[in-house]
C-alpha cells in the first residue's frame, strides 16, 4: 500500500471508495466536486492498494471565522471497510500533516467519531479533543 498526494486521475477512485460510506447515500457528483476543491489547494491524498484507491483524506485551507487567520480543516478521512485496520488512515494523516507543516498556519482541525479507531489515531498524532460535534437527524 502506498499513500501519496492525489492527482486529477484519482477522482473516480475516490468517488468509488466513498460509495462504501455507510451513514448516508453517496452523491458521486458532490464527492467529485469536493475532491477537486481539495485538490486545488493541494489538500487531497489517497491510499492505494495495487493501484486501487482504498482511502482518502481531503483538507482545505480556510480563514478562521473570527480571526481571519488561515487554518487547515480536514473535511474527510475515509478508508474503505475492507482496508480498515491497515495503516492506511495513519499514512493519510501523516501525509496531510507533513504538507500542513509547510503552510503558513498554526492549526489543523477535524472531527472523528468518539471512541473510534480514527480518534485513537488522532490522539497518537497529538491532536487534542476540543469540542463535541452534535448532530440531529431531521
Amino acid at each position: 500500500m502506498i499513500v501519496r498526494r492525489a492527482t486529477p486521475d484519482d477522482c473516480e477512485g475516490v468517488v468509488t471508495c466513498a460509495r462504501a460510506y455507510e451513514l448516508t447515500t453517496c452523491d458521486d457528483d458532490y464527492v467529485a466536486s469536493l475532491f477537486h476543491v481539495a485538490l486545488a489547494c493541494d489538500g487531497m491524498f489517497v491510499a492505494l492498494d495495487q493501484a486501487i484507491v482504498v482511502g482518502f483524506c481531503g483538507a482545505l485551507v480556510l480563514p478562521h471565522p473570527f480571526s481571519g487567520q488561515p487554518y487547515l480543516n480536514v473535511i474527510a478521512v475515509f478508508v474503505h471497510p475492507t482496508h480498515r485496520g491497515t495503516w492506511a488512515a495513519l499514512g493519510l494523516l501523516r501525509a496531510m500533516l507533513a504538507w500542513a507543516l509547510l503552510l503558513p498556519l498554526d492549526t489543523v482541525t477535524m472531527s472523528a467519531p468518539q471512541g473510534s479507531g480514527l480518534s485513537r489515531i488522532l490522539e497518537r498524532l497529538h491532536f487534542t479533543p476540543l469540542e463535541t460535534v452534535f448532530i440531529k437527524r431531521l
